[in-house]
């Protein structure tokens, strides 16, 4: 008894303080196996009751954590998108500004080029002028 922990003299002194009990109550060794027999049998009908309960908790929290990862990919999904409108909506206002520039560009170069040829032709138009009085 000594080499798991149990000291004799209170196993002694337990039993014979429940031996004691019984008696003054009147109990006698049949009576506390039926009432014995009777609590084991309660004992574990309640275990079982509360394992049931613990096993259809344990069976919700699975169902929330197959909720929450559904809404999570959901809203991972939505993210996403947001983000791919994000860049489309950037590269369309880049494309756009580009548009804008490169048509300022043409036409500030279409009046150069205009005045260019204005200015040769009038040039030209002044030298054949000249040799034509000439």
């Amino acid at each position: 008894m000594n080499k798991i922990g149990v000291n004799q003299y209170e196993i002694e002194y337990f039993v014979s303080e429940i031996y004691n009990r019984c008696k003054e109550t009147g109990l006698s060794a049949d009576n506390i196996d039926i009432y014995l027999q009777g609590f084991q049998s309660n004992y574990l009908r309640e275990k079982k009751e509360q394992k049931i309960e613990l096993e259809n908790q344990i069976e919700d929290l699975k169902q929330e954590i197959q909720e929450f990862n559904s809404e999570r990919s959901t809203f991972q999904k939505l993210r996403d998108d947001a983000l791919q409108q994000q860049k489309t909506t950037a590269s369309d206002i880049t494309c756009s500004r580009v548009h804008i520039i490169r048509r300022k560009v043409v036409t500030i170069m279409d009046r150069s080029v205009a005045r260019a040829v204005k200015y040769s032709l009038n040039g030209l138009g002044q030298g054949v002028l000249a040799a034509i009085h000439h």
